[in-house]
C-alpha cells in the first residue's frame, strides 16, 4: 500500500529524470486494462526492422511470409536484447577473471534449462495467442514438433554438461565458429567487430554440437520455436503473480529507483545503519576466529588467501545515490501511453546497461555490476553479495518489520538481518566463489589445490552427493546460521531467548510473506534449509529437547562448534 502511494506521488518526491521514467511506466500500466501478449510481438516487429515472425501475428493472414529468408541466429540475438536468455545458448556480460572492473562477453550452454520457469514452454499461453492465427489441426502439429525440439535440446545440454572446458578467446579466435560471430554482431549492433575483443566460452563442445544439431531443421521451424519461447517468456514477465499488479510490475522493472524512492520516504532508517555495520563487523570477526582454527589443516598460503578475502569484503547499506541512478538511466525514455513499448524498452535497457560497456574499465561500485536482468534478486529486500566487487549490499528497506525493529532484543536481530548478512559472507566460502580473491580476481587453481586436501575433498564430495543443484544455497544457509548464532553468543547472548532465535530464523522461510520479495528461494528448498541448518547447531536440540539427527555434507568451516 505504501509503495502505491509513493508511485502516485513520484514527482513530489523527486524531480530527477529517472523518477519521471518510473512515473511514466506506472501511468502506462494503469492505462492499459487488458494487456495482450500478441501486442508485444506487434511492437517488436514494428521497431526491429530485421525481425519478422514466422507465425504471422495478423489474424486471418497466411502463416508464413513467403519471401522471408528466416535466420534463427539473427532472431535469437534480437530476442536476447529484449531479455530472452538460456534458450539454445546462455549469454551474459561478466567481470573478467583477471580484472573484475572490466565486463566481457560470456557464451555457453543454457543455465537451469530444466527448471527455468521463465523459459518453460506454456501450452495455455501459446495456445491463447496462436490458436487464432492458424487452423487448430495445424497448430497441434506445430506444438508437438516444438515440444519435441525443446526436449531434444534439453537432452543435448545434459549430454555435454560435464564438459568443463573454458575457452578464453578473442573475436578473431572464433573464426571457426562463424555462427557465433554472427550472433555477437547482431547482439552488439556491430557489423565490424573489434578482432581483439575478448570473449569467454564456457562449453565450446555444446555450442559446436547445438549448431550442428539445429542445422538438421529448417530455419523457419527453429524461428517458430523461438517465437513460442518468447511468448512464454513474456507471459512469465507479465503475469508472474497471476494477475496484473502495476505496483509490483513497477518494482520488478525498476528495482533500484523504487528502492531509492522508498529510502527517501523513510529517512529514519538511516539512523540504523551504524547498528547493521557493527553487526557485520562482528560477523566478520567471528568468522575470522573460525578460519584461524584451520579445521582442514590448510597450508599458510591458502589461509592467507582466505583471511585476505574476508578482510576486503565490504558492507554497503542503502547503496543507491540519486546521482548514480541519474547517470545509469539517462538514456531511458518512456511514454506514459505506451505500456507494451515501455516494457520492452526496459528489458532492452537492462541488457544494454551492461553490454554497452564491454571491455571498458568501470568503477568498482558502478551500478552496471548489479544484477539488473535478475529481476528477483535486484528487487528483493534481502541482502545479496557481489563477490567480484567485494561487497555485500543491504537495502535500507530491510530495516523494518518483519526483519528488524530497533527495540527488539539482539536474538531477533541476529537471527534475521544478522543471519541474512552472515549467509552472504559464507557464500564467499562455498564452491561457487571460493576461488575469488581479496581483490575480485578468479584463481581457478584454488579449488584444485583444496580438493587435494583429504578432509576438504570428503566434505566436497558429500556436497555434490547430497545437495546437487542446491549446493551454494544450502551450504551458505547452514554456515550462515551457524555464524550468526556464534556472533550472537559472543555479543549479547541471552539464554532465555534461545528458542526465539531459532523460531525467528525459521519464520522467514516458513511464514506467509510474499515469496517474490522476501523469501530467498522456493518452499521446497525453504524446508530443507531450515531443517538442515538447525540440525547443525547442537544448542537447537538442547533448547527444544529433541534428538539431533545426522549432519549432511557441507563445507564444515564451523566443525566442532556445538
Amino acid at each position: 500500500m505504501e509503495m502505491k502511494q509513493i508511485l502516485q506521488n513520484v514527482t513530489q518526491i523527486s524531480q530527477r529524470k529517472f523518477a519521471q521514467e518510473v512515473s511514466n511506466y506506472y501511468k502506462s500500466c494503469l492505462s492499459t486494462e487488458a494487456p495482450a501478449t500478441v501486442d508485444y510481438l506487434k511492437w517488436l516487429e514494428t521497431h526491429e526492422h530485421d525481425l519478422q515472425w514466422p507465425i504471422s501475428i495478423s489474424q486471418g493472414s497466411q502463416r508464413y511470409y513467403p519471401s522471408q529468408q528466416y535466420d534463427w541466429i539473427r532472431m535469437l540475438a534480437i530476442l536476447r536484447k529484449y531479455g530472452l536468455n538460456d534458450v539454445i545458448i546462455h549469454e551474459s556480460a561478466v567481470p573478467k577473471d583477471t580484472n573484475p572492473n572490466i565486463l566481457i562477453l560470456e557464451l555457453g550452454s543454457p543455465q537451469d534449462l530444466g527448471n527455468h520457469k521463465m523459459n518453460t514452454l506454456r501450452y495455455d499461453v501459446i495456445t491463447g495467442t496462436i490458436r487464432f492465427l492458424m487452423p487448430e489441426r495445424e497448430y497441434r502439429t506445430l506444438w508437438s514438433d516444438v515440444q519435441d525440439l525443446d526436449n531434444k535440446l534439453l537432452e543435448l545440454k545434459t549430454k555435454y554438461e560435464s564438459d568443463e572446458q573454458i575457452l578464453f578467446a578473442t573475436v578473431s579466435g572464433l573464426s571457426d565458429q562463424p555462427w557465433l560471430l554472427q550472433y555477437i554482431s547482431v547482439l552488439l549492433d556491430n557489423d565490424n567487430l573489434d578482432p581483439t575483443m575478448e570473449v569467454v566460452v564456457t562449453n565450446i563442445a555444446y555450442l559446436r554440437a547445438v549448431v550442428d544439431f539445429l542445422q538438421t531443421y529448417e530455419a523457419r521451424f527453429v524461428c517458430e520455436y523461438l517465437q513460442m519461447k518468447f511468448l512464454s517468456y513474456l507471459n512469465y514477465k507479465q503475469f508472474k503473480n497471476e494477475y496484473r499488479d502495476c505496483v509490483a510490475s513497477t518494482r520488478l522493472l525498476f528495482p533500484l529507483p523504487t528502492q531509492w524512492l522508498f529510502d527517501q520516504n523513510h529517512p529514519e532508517l538511516e539512523t540504523e545503519i551504524d547498528v547493521v555495520s557493527r553487526m557485520f563487523t562482528k560477523l566478520k570477526q567471528t568468522f575470522l576466529k573460525v578460519l584461524n582454527r584451520n579445521v582442514y589443516n590448510l597450508d599458510q598460503s591458502m589461509m592467507k588467501f582466505f583471511r585476505a578475502k574476508l578482510r576486503t569484503l565490504q558492507l554497503r547499506v542503502g547503496y543507491l545515490s540519486s546521482h548514480s541512478l541519474e547517470e545509469l538511466y539517462r538514456s531511458l525514455s518512456l511514454n506514459p501511453e505506451d505500456y507494451y513499448g515501455n516494457r520492452l524498452r526496459i528489458y532492452n535497457f537492462n541488457f544494454q546497461a551492461t553490454h554497452h560497456h564491454l571491455n571498458q574499465r568501470l568503477r568498482r561500485n558502478a551500478l552496471e555490476f548489479l544484477p539488473l536482468e535478475q529481476y528477483d534478486t535486484a528487487n528483493s529486500l534481502l541482502p545479496y553479495i557481489l563477490p567480484r566487487q567485494r561487497a555485500v549490499l543491504v537495502p535500507l528497506a530491510i530495516l523494518q518489520h518483519p526483519f528488524y525493529r530497533p527495540e527488539l532484543p539482539s536474538a531477533y536481530i541476529y537471527s534475521s538481518v544478522g543471519y541474512l548478512m552472515g549467509r552472504q559472507i559464507m557464500y564467499e566460502f562455498t564452491i561457487a566463489d571460493i576461488d575469488v580473491s581479496a581483490y575480485g580476481q578468479v584463481f581457478s587453481y584454488v579449488l584444485d589445490m583444496l580438493v587435494e586436501n583429504w578432509d576438504f575433498r570428503v566434505d566436497y564430495e558429500h556436497i555434490a552427493q547430497n545437495h546437487r543443484g542446491e549446493t551454494e544455497e544450502v551450504d551458505s544457509a547452514i554456515n550462515g546460521l551457524r555464524l550468526a548464532y556464534q556472533a550472537f553468543k559472543e555479543d549479547q547472548y541471552d539464554a532465555n531467548l534461545l528458542k526465539s532465535f531459532f523460531l525467528n530464523f525459521a519464520q522467514m522461510y516458513c511464514g506467509t510473506v510474499d515469496a517474490s520479495y522476501h523469501r530467498p528461494s522456493q518452499s521446497t528448498i525453504n524446508r530443507k534449509i531450515v531443517n538442515f541448518a538447525v540440525n547443525h547447531i547442537g544448542d537447537f536440540s538442547r533448547a527444544f529437547g529433541c534428538e539431533r539427527g545426522p549432519v549432511h555434507g557441507i563445507l564444515f568451516w564451523h566443525k566442532n562448534d556445538n
